[in-house]
């Protein structure tokens, strides 16, 4: 992969940019939230990474019951805290922060995907549609219509356009 713009960060051609996103037992407290996110920052930090950009986590329902093994009891959960980091990390230590991961009690899941330095939030595209309406008396909307197979045909052949 090509060498990241240096944004006056000291990046060499090894480092690559990287996501974290991590949901949280909702057993956390609000007040403890931003020591949980310390302690996922100081994994990559303590890997030689570089913190980029972040989002404190909010509470989401989940879309389904997810379930861990905390304290060798199975809990299971229908919400948490969503939330991510994006970092810059050589890419050889990218498997000891998910190791690292892996063994914090308080995250349920997380993933870490290659990415780019912009701007994480994407743009929505604006999309302007006319919505025509159309009113059928009432006799036009009572009338079945039956059409043939060859009028059908003949009228596909129409709106097709060469």
């Amino acid at each position: 992969m090509e060498n990241e713009a240096n944004n006056g960060e000291n990046i060499d051609k090894e480092t690559r940019i990287y996501e974290v996103g991590y949901l949280l037992v909702p057993t956390i407290s609000e007040e403890s939230l931003s020591e949980e996110v310390g302690v996922i920052k100081n994994v990559v930090i303590e890997n030689k990474g570089v913190i980029i950009a972040e989002e404190m986590p909010k509470s989401k329902p989940l879309a389904y019951e997810m379930s861990k093994n905390i304290a060798n009891k199975i809990c299971k959960f229908n919400t948490a805290y969503f939330g991510w980091v994006k970092f810059g990390a050589n890419s050889d230590m990218v498997l000891n922060i998910k190791d690292q991961l892996d063994k914090n009690s308080n995250i349920l899941r997380h993933l870490i995907i290659k990415t780019v330095r912009e701007d994480t939030l994407a743009k929505k595209p604006i999309i302007k549609r006319k919505i025509v309406k159309k009113s059928k008396s009432q006799d036009e909307s009572k009338e079945e219509v039956q059409t043939s197979v060859e009028e059908m045909d003949k009228t596909i052949e129409e709106l097709v356009i060469d």
